[in-house]
């Protein structure tokens, strides 16, 4: 039972499962004296619960969309893991957990929201759905990078702290390799074309495949 001050609603759900990790299981969400509730009307309840007594307008929209498109897309991973639940030949333990998390956080609201990506974006980089993509090295001007690392730093491309695999590639002095998704190289040449120009430039290193966390499998 959950009271709603801001409403003046009361929520009702049977727990059907109890778990002492969190993991609980709910059945249908009810609204006292009257009846079933759906996703929506739930999360628009909680919403405007959230900014009860801030003394702010909060009108909850944003954290509407994004939980409703949280529990489409976990119904779209949770039926594509029961069409094809075996892990595809040669996948690493590594990658099988890294895939694994179908649900998300159980105390996060909107665990599998993928806001801003369409729908064939989201499918694509998907680790529920087993997605990857390539990962795009870039030759960057000094004066456009900044980062910081505990880690060693490789300082140009023509230093020696070049990563495996880019040696064979054409090396290009005084500028800095940085890697990214096609997606974010895409938006940023459609975004900021000018500012790049002469700037950033992709020297034809390997594309490696990633999945979420930055894993590559030797083959």
């Amino acid at each position: 039972m959950l009271s709603l001050k801001s409403s003046g609603i009361t929520l009702e759900a049977v727990v059907t499962h109890w778990s002492a990790a969190g993991w609980h299981r709910f059945g249908e969400v009810l609204v006292a004296g009257h009846g079933p509730a759906d996703l929506a009307t739930v999360a628009a309840l909680i919403a405007r619960e959230a900014g009860f007594g801030s003394g702010e307008s909060v009108s909850g929209a944003d954290l509407v969309a994004r939980i409703l498109d949280s529990a489409r897309r976990t119904a779209e991973f949770v039926a594509g893991r029961r069409a094809e639940p075996r892990d595809p030949e040669g996948t690493t333990p590594f990658l099988s957990g890294e895939q694994a998390l179908i649900l998300g956080h159980p105390l996060h609201p909107t665990p599998k929201s993928r806001d801003g990506m369409r729908d064939a974006e989201a499918r694509a980089y998907a680790p529920e759905l087993r997605g990857s993509f390539a990962l795009h090295w870039f030759a960057a001007a000094q004066e456009i990078v900044s980062s910081d690392s505990s880690a060693p730093m490789m300082s140009t491309l023509d230093g020696p702290a070049v990563p495996t695999g880019m040696s064979r590639c054409r090396r290009i002095p005084g500028r800095r390799p940085i890697w990214s998704a096609g997606r974010q190289w895409s938006r940023l040449c459609a975004r900021e074309p000018s500012s790049i120009s002469g700037r950033l430039e992709r020297p034809g290193f390997p594309p490696p495949r990633f999945v979420r966390s930055i894993d590559r499998t030797r083959r």
